[in-house]
């Protein structure tokens, strides 16, 4: 393998530098080129010198410390997901909170993600849901989508979107495909999704890796060979490129 044309230093940062806590869950960059940094204390804001925190203390739409991921979307919105607190919007220097009351109806926040119609996802421990104006709306738990614990999102070259947790399941309008990964329960609980170049789709579970090439109508087991062959090391997976943290947990 070729040697990178530059070069990287290493450095630590901890609670002694600034740190609220040393559990880091995500990452995230404005426009702004500020880095956000999520951890188990609070949201953290680094210029590359200091670093700056919100949470419960200081910030009112903070109704817990413990940030689980990060997105930013089109718009260059910062949304944060708690594990505990709901979901938080900042956006032009201001925070605002999505409880109970704006139809969040579980406030573990596993994953937030656009698509490319600038839709709004969020997946929680007890559904999924999507923002409409300024209100989120249940997707599952209906006659057409069962209710599902989501750990993943992911839109495919086609448009279609496919949402993984408890289940896994590739969405048709206002119902959903369910795809059976195995037997096993441990089999079917999804934490990652994403697809290759040549448009295979790739899905980590709790118990292995699942592929389903576009000529193949289930999934299989993957060998980390092959994916490593499709996917290089060193290479943007299609979830980095859109500078979206919060699918893998």
């Amino acid at each position: 393998m070729d040697a990178p044309s530059f070069s990287y230093t290493q450095r630590l940062w901890q609670m002694q530098d600034g740190l609220p806590e040393q559990v880091v869950q995500a990452f995230a960059q404005t426009a702004d080129r500020y880095l956000w940094i999520g951890t188990t204390g609070g949201l953290v804001r680094f210029d590359g010198e200091r670093f700056l925190i919100f949470d419960r203390d200081n910030t009112t739409a903070f109704s817990d410390n413990n940030v689980f991921c990060l997105t930013v979307a089109r718009d260059n919105a910062l949304w944060i997901g708690m594990e505990g607190g709901g979901l938080v919007r900042y956006r032009d220097g201001v925070f605002h909170s999505f409880s109970n009351s704006d139809g969040l109806t579980n406030a573990f926040v596993r994953v937030v993600y656009e698509d490319s119609k600038g839709k709004i996802w969020i997946g929680t421990d007890n559904g999924l849901f999507l923002l409409s104006g300024e209100r989120l709306e249940r997707v599952d738990n209906t006659e057409g989508i069962p209710a599902i614990a989501v750990h993943a999102i992911h839109e495919d070259r086609r448009g279609q979107v496919w949402v993984g947790g408890s289940k896994f399941l590739q969405l048709r309008g206002d119902t959903a495909f369910e795809y059976h990964l195995g037997s096993e329960t441990s089999q079917n609980r999804v934490k990652s999704i994403t697809e290759t170049q040549d448009g295979t789709m790739w899905v980590g579970t709790v118990s292995g890796l699942q592929k389903m090439a576009p000529k193949d109508s289930a999934f299989k087991t993957g060998r980390r060979e092959e994916y490593l062959d499709r996917h290089p090391r060193g290479h943007a997976t299609p979830d980095q490129d859109s500078g979206q943290d919060c699918e893998v947990a």
